[in-house]
């Protein structure tokens, strides 16, 4: 598959993961950033670990309708605070 067709499926693959908005961190007064993509590498963005898991989820499932998959072993979840920051281990890891 080329790699424009690729971009394609990712790019409908976020738009129906993102689809439901709001879930995202405030940037503007009425604008929330959901996620960040940078060529085949996606950052998902939440202000909540509920709404973060909702996004996985959804990632999930449409990329799996698409035929993408995602790659365990080079997935990573982080968590930042203002006031305090610790990283989230992957269960397997603990």
């Amino acid at each position: 598959m080329s790699g424009f067709l690729v971009l394609l499926g990712v790019d409908w693959v976020m738009r129906k993961t993102t689809k439901h908005g709001n879930t995202g961190i405030r940037w503007k007064f009425n604008n929330f950033i959901e996620d960040l993509d940078f060529a085949n590498d996606l950052a998902l963005i939440s202000s909540s670990g509920r709404h973060i898991q909702t996004k996985v989820s959804n990632l999930g499932r449409y990329a799996k309708m698409t035929g993408l998959r995602i790659n365990t072993a080079k997935t990573k979840a982080e968590e930042k605070r203002a006031r305090k920051r610790r990283r989230v281990q992957d269960k397997k890891s603990c």
